[in-house]
């Protein structure tokens, strides 16, 4: 089934993934939820839209924020306190990828859109 729009995961840590990496858009918008945050904002109700020129064509662009929650299993991988066996399995299957380190309440990535109008 055709949807019209087209969706993925980004981070800007991500490095296992050519779909995963942002465009530059994508870009400004992971580094505008980095400066609300900063500045005390929720990462959960991260979200921001606009209608861009693309290729000549208006697109509707529609980010939001994944934030690391409490409780959540993001950190068993990704986070600051990595098991041993998991940091060994993780160099073997991704040794390039740089998505560790995170805390409870930073923004892992977003979920991005993209449909031309």
């Amino acid at each position: 089934m055709k949807v019209g729009f087209t969706q993925k995961t980004i981070a800007k840590n991500l490095n296992r993934s050519a779909d995963a990496q942002p465009d530059a858009w994508e870009i400004k918008v992971l580094t505008r939820f980095d400066q609300q945050r900063a500045q005390g904002a929720d990462p959960a109700k991260m979200e921001y839209s606009e209608v861009v020129e693309h290729g000549g064509q208006a697109t509707f662009r529609y980010m939001k924020a994944i934030a690391i929650g409490e409780g959540q299993p993001c950190l068993h991988c990704h986070g600051t306190k990595l098991n041993e066996d998991v940091k060994q399995r993780l160099g073997e299957l991704y040794p390039h990828d740089k998505a560790i380190g995170y805390k409870v309440g930073q923004v892992r990535g977003a979920f991005s859109f993209k449909k031309h109008l």
